[in-house]
């Protein structure tokens, strides 16, 4: 009897959409974060690359 019934396959595909939209949600969450500590991690080997060259440079010029 269920399977004839509209409001079941509205529920069931609603349900579906809720459980995939969350798995959405939730991988692009962490491919955001993922994305952030890549990014910081690598804003700080340039900084730190780039101190690193002129503190070389420095002494050179000493």
């Amino acid at each position: 009897m269920l399977l004839n019934n509209p409001c079941y396959w509205s529920f069931v595909i609603g349900n579906w959409s809720f459980v995939i939209g969350h798995l959405s949600f939730v991988i692009g969450h962490w491919s955001f974060v993922i994305g952030h500590w890549s990014f910081v991690i690598g804003h700080l080997s340039l900084v730190i690359c780039t101190n690193s060259s002129l503190a070389k440079v420095k002494r050179k010029s000493i």
